[in-house]
C-alpha cells in the first residue's frame, strides 16, 4: 500500500473538512441529463478511505510499502489472528505468526519464542499452540524481552506444550501474555507423598482440586499377651481452590504414627494440611487397660470433610485392627501375636495382638492429590 506521491499530494493530513452541504449519501451511478446531476468526489471522501486504510495497516505495525497490494489483508489477519503455520525447528515469532500454530517436535526439542506482546502496536495478540507428534522431544515457548506470563506472582519465563496439548494465550498489548484455553485442564495430577514445602501453581491454572489425607496412628505394643490397642484412621477432605499462576501453596505430610514398642502405646498421626485444608492424624492405640484403639483424624476447611475411623480396641481376647481413612487405605490387620501397618494413604497401624509380647504397627502415611 502506499499514499499519492506523484507531486501533487498534500504532505500531511488535509485540515478540517469542508461542512457538507445536503445529507452525506454516495456517488450517483445513473447517467448525467436532465434531472441527473453528475456527482463530485471530493478529497475529503478520498482522503477518509485513505486513512482508513493507512490507519488499519499502520497501526498493526506494518511500514507502508509501494507496489504491495496486500497489507490491509496482513492487518486483518494480525487483528483476527487468522494465520496458520506449522512450527518444526527452534524459531522467533513475529505478529504475523498470530493464530493457528502447527507445532510438530518429531525431529527434535525445540523453543519457540514468543513476538513481543506490544508488537501489534497496542491490540492484543493471540495465538493458539497444537501438539501434533507423539515424541517424547521438549517443546519449550517462551516470552520474548522482560514480557511476563500473568497473572500471578513468582510468573515463570516459560511454558511447555504436552504432546496432544493444545493452548491459546493473547496478549494484553503491552508486556503480558495470559491463558485464555488449556485443553489438559483438569486431566494434570500432581501427587505429594512426603514432607513438608511449597507447591506452585503452573502458568494457566487459576483453579485447583486439592485431594487431602491425614496419616494414620501407630497401633500399641503388647507386653503381658494384652492385645494393645490398633491406630486410628487418618481423615479426609477435599475441596476445590481459587489459586493464581506462580502462587505458591504451602503443604506438610504426615509420615505415619510409629509402633509402640512392647508395652508401649503408639504414637499418634501429625496431620496433613494443604492450604486451609486440615485432614487429621489418626489417634494412638493404647497399651493399657482398657486398651483402647486411637480415634479418627479430624477434618477441616475442605468443601468435603470426613472423619477417619476409629480402631478396635486390644485386650486378652480382642483383635486390635487399625482405623481406616476415608476414600484412602485401610486400617492394619491383627491376629493373635501379630499384625500389620496401615495402608496407605492414612490407614492406621494395627495393635500387636493378644497371646504374646511385641510391637504394634506403624500407621501410613498421608498423601496429596491436586488436580488442575
Amino acid at each position: 500500500m502506499q499514499l499519492i506521491a506523484n507531486g501533487t499530494q498534500y504532505g500531511t493530513s488535509p485540515p478540517v473538512p469542508q461542512a457538507p452541504v445536503g445529507t452525506p449519501g454516495y456517488i450517483n451511478n445513473q447517467t448525467p441529463g436532465a434531472g441527473v446531476t453528475p456527482t463530485v468526489v471530493d478529497p475529503d471522501a478520498n482522503n477518509a478511505i485513505i486513512a482508513e486504510l493507512v490507519n488499519l495497516v499502520t497501526g498493526t505495525g506494518i511500514a507502508l510499502a509501494s507496489g504491495t497490494f496486500t497489507q490491509a489483508i496482513q492487518a486483518v489477519r494480525r487483528l483476527g489472528a487468522g494465520n496458520v503455520s506449522v512450527q518444526t525447528a527452534t524459531a522467533t515469532l513475529t505478529a504475523d505468526s498470530v493464530g493457528l500454530a502447527l507445532v510438530n517436535a518429531g525431529a527434535g526439542a525445540m523453543t519457540l519464542t514468543l513476538p513481543a506482546a506490544a508488537a501489534l502496536g497496542g491490540y492484543p495478540l493471540r495465538l493458539r499452540f497444537t501438539r501434533t507428534d507423539n515424541s517424547a522431544n521438549a517443546v519449550t515457548i517462551q516470552r520474548a524481552g522482560a514480557d511476563t506470563f500473568g497473572p500471578g506472582g513468582a510468573a515463570p519465563t516459560s511454558f511447555t506444550l504436552g504432546v496432544g496439548q493444545t493452548i491459546e494465550i493473547a496478549s494484553d498489548g503491552v508486556s503480558a501474555w495470559y491463558c485464555v484455553h488449556d485443553s489438559f485442564s483438569g486431566q494434570r495430577r500432581a501427587v505429594i507423598t512426603s514432607g513438608a514445602s511449597n507447591w506452585t501453581v503452573p502458568w494457566g491454572v487459576t483453579s485447583v482440586i486439592a485431594k487431602v489425607w491425614g496419616d494414620g496412628g501407630g497401633g500399641a505394643g503388647s507386653a503381658s499377651g494384652q492385645g494393645g490397642g490398633g491406630g486410628g484412621g487418618g481423615a479426609y477432605c477435599e475441596s476445590q481452590i481459587l489459586v493464581q499462576p506462580g502462587e505458591t501453596i504451602a503443604y506438610s505430610i504426615g509420615a505415619g504414627g510409629a509402633g509402640g514398642t512392647a508395652g508401649a502405646n503408639g504414637s499418634p498421626g501429625a496431620g496433613t494440611t494443604f492450604s486451609t485444608l486440615t485432614a487429621g492424624g489418626g489417634g494412638a492405640g493404647s497399651a493399657s487397660s482398657p486398651y483402647n484403639g486411637g480415634a479418627g483424624g479430624v477434618a477441616s476447611g475442605g468443601q468435603v470433610n470426613m472423619d477417619g475411623s476409629r480402631a478396635s480396641g486390644g485386650g486378652p481376647y480382642s483383635v486390635p485392627t487399625g482405623g481406616s481413612s476415608p476414600q484412602g487405605g485401610d486400617g492394619g490387620g491383627a491376629s493373635n501375636g501379630g499384625g500389620s501397618a496401615g495402608a496407605t494413604p492414612g490407614g492406621g497401624g494395627a495393635g500387636y495382638g493378644p497371646g504374646s509380647v511385641g510391637a504394634g504397627m506403624a500407621g501410613a502415611p498421608g498423601l496429596i492429590e491436586i488436580v488442575y
